[in-house]
């Protein structure tokens, strides 16, 4: 009895991960991240920026996202990214605030507080 259930167990495990793995994707890029986010969030398109100065971009809904690139190399930024959303009063708060190392010219996500946003950085000569 306690082999049968052994050997059920296993059957039911491997049925179980062979179920949830068929249906997976081999690999993920850029631009399928990017896509998925977008669906869920806000898909700021194409965004120019310039180095280590502040980009507001409104959202909607009382928000606007704050991106503050800071160039690395020339293909690579880091961005901190900030959401606020306007109070009953009208004055800015802060949602969230994330930090990210991306390619310039490649979409990517990333998720700041409740909100999900999807861009391309493109870096503008100084």
């Amino acid at each position: 009895m306690i082999m049968k259930t052994q050997y059920l167990i296993t059957l039911l495990t491997v049925a179980t991960l062979t179920t949830l793995t068929s249906g997976c994707s081999k690999g993920s890029s850029p631009q399928r991240e990017a896509d998925a986010a977008a669906a869920l969030g806000k898909d700021l398109g194409v965004v120019e920026l310039s180095d280590a100065t502040p980009t507001r971009v409104d959202l909607g809904a009382g928000k606007e996202c704050i991106i503050t690139p800071r160039v690395i190399s020339d293909n690579a930024v880091q961005l901190e990214v900030t959401v606020e959303a306007k109070d009953a009063a009208g004055n800015p708060t802060r949602v969230g605030s994330s930090r990210v190392t991306a390619k310039a010219g490649q979409p990517f996500s990333i998720s700041v507080g409740d909100t999900i946003i999807a861009m391309t950085p493109i870096i503008k000569a100084n």
